[in-house]
């Protein structure tokens, strides 16, 4: 069968069209047609007089948008697709869409979690889908960074948060200083610390929400130092003891401030200054010694310097 079609108020060319029983056409716009002529296999020709205009409709290919990806503390969205046709729907699954067939409305998640709303964009019966991704995170509702510490000289500790209940923590330093083992672990280890007073924060994240924090202050103490010792063998308070952890290196000097008599001894990995001798093993006298410690602690640049006296008795 041959069909030759006219398209109403166009200058286009005519449109010679040869088919058997189903005959299709291609129009890229809205176009009303009429029949030139309908001819069989057989060669007759049907009257088209009798035969009106049609309409042939072309409809336009949506392009679905369903939105922006998003992250939201709490349980509440609001979707909000972009339609290009004349309807559309959404379609998902564990949560409450209030208005499925709206491209713009709000839904209410079951739990915390990722999910995925499908819009599906419409004209006539053509289709698209788009999918958006929506995350919904819980609030924090308090942290707790542990109590606070005084160490007596030292310079290393652990910290003693509360792990949070969502989301994920994080350890910075607000004043003073200090290395952190693992700024996200609770308990981490903590060394580098500043002498006297240092302020750290432990503060909880959960994606869109707001953070909430609580800071601890850490005092280091003053080293307090013997004002005398009795180095007379019977097992009690025979040394000079210096109570610094973790000293890598002590170096002290003796003075009588009167003679010329000094002792000197750099010790690695202790905290004493020997039973009272000089070099060469001689006893030191009784009497009042003036001395300077100088101590290098790990993890600490600085060294620290120590200018005191001490008593040194016998029986």
């Amino acid at each position: 069968m041959d069909v030759k079609l006219d398209i109403v108020n166009s200058s286009d060319s005519l449109l010679n069209v040869t088919g058997s029983q189903q005959i299709e056409f291609e129009f890229d716009q809205t176009q009303n047609v009429r029949f030139i002529y309908i001819r069989d296999d057989s060669l007759c020709f049907a009257d088209t007089s009798l035969i009106d205009p049609m309409k042939m409709v072309v409809y336009n290919y949506p392009e679905a948008n369903a939105g922006s990806d998003a992250e939201v503390c709490g349980l509440s969205h609001t979707l909000t697709a972009v339609p290009s046709g004349t309807g559309g729907h959404w379609n998902w699954e564990g949560s409450f869409v209030q208005e499925p067939s709206s491209p713009v409305t709000p839904v209410t998640a079951e739990e915390y979690r990722n999910y995925l709303f499908l819009w599906v964009d419409s004209i006539w019966n053509c289709l698209d889908t788009d999918t958006v991704s929506v995350t919904f995170f819980e609030q924090p509702l308090s942290a707790d960074a542990g109590p606070d510490q005084a160490l007596d000289f030292e310079f290393e500790s652990y910290m003693n948060a509360s792990p949070p209940e969502v989301g994920q923590g994080k350890w910075t330093v607000s004043s003073g200083d200090g290395y952190f083992e693992n700024d996200t672990l609770h308990n981490t280890f903590i060394s580098g610390i500043t002498y006297l007073k240092n302020v750290y924060k432990w503060t909880v994240y959960n994606g869109a929400c707001i953070p909430v924090s609580d800071s601890l202050s850490l005092i280091v103490n003053p080293l307090e130092l013997p004002k005398g010792f009795t180095p007379d063998g019977d097992g009690k308070n025979d040394e000079f003891i210096v109570n610094i952890e973790h000293a890598e290196k002590l170096k002290c000097l003796y003075s009588t401030g009167l003679v010329k008599k000094y002792f000197v001894r750099t010790i690695i990995l202790k905290n004493r200054f020997g039973a009272g001798k000089i070099k060469k093993g001689a006893d030191l006298p009784e009497g009042t010694y003036f001395y300077v410690i100088t101590a290098k602690v790990r993890n600490l640049s600085e060294s620290f310097v120590f200018k005191s006296y001490i008593e040194l008795l016998r029986k």
